[in-house]
């Protein structure tokens, strides 16, 4: 599984429904880790530390969803993602260019 990516679905507490909609479909043999996190307010940076993390430890293989939040919940993590997503129904959820995950040290 080293090649497999790794998708990191991030969502607020509002959330819920989207997160649901996306994981229903999923096949049982998806080729992919897939980790969820839900936060709750105040424990934002909670994404950004995940997100951050998964970029460093996974490389190229990171992939980042954030499924709902607001203002700058996960900004710092989700670019670092070599694959990264968020809605764009919010000026604050543009989607934002993926540019390659710095190598690990």
């Amino acid at each position: 599984m080293d090649d497999y990516p790794i998708v990191a679905l991030s969502c607020s507490a509002g959330g819920l429904d989207a997160l649901t909609t996306v994981l229903a479909p999923l096949p049982a043999d998806l080729p992919a880790a897939v980790l969820v996190l839900q936060y709750m307010p105040p424990y934002r940076p909670s994404a950004d530390l995940l997100l951050t993390t998964l970029a460093l430890a996974a490389g190229r293989r990171a992939v980042a969803v954030v499924l709902s939040g607001e203002g700058q919940d996960a900004a710092t993590g989700l670019p670092r993602c070599t694959g990264s997503a968020a809605p764009s129904s919010s000026p604050a959820r543009k989607p934002l260019p993926a540019p390659p995950c710095p190598a690990p040290p």
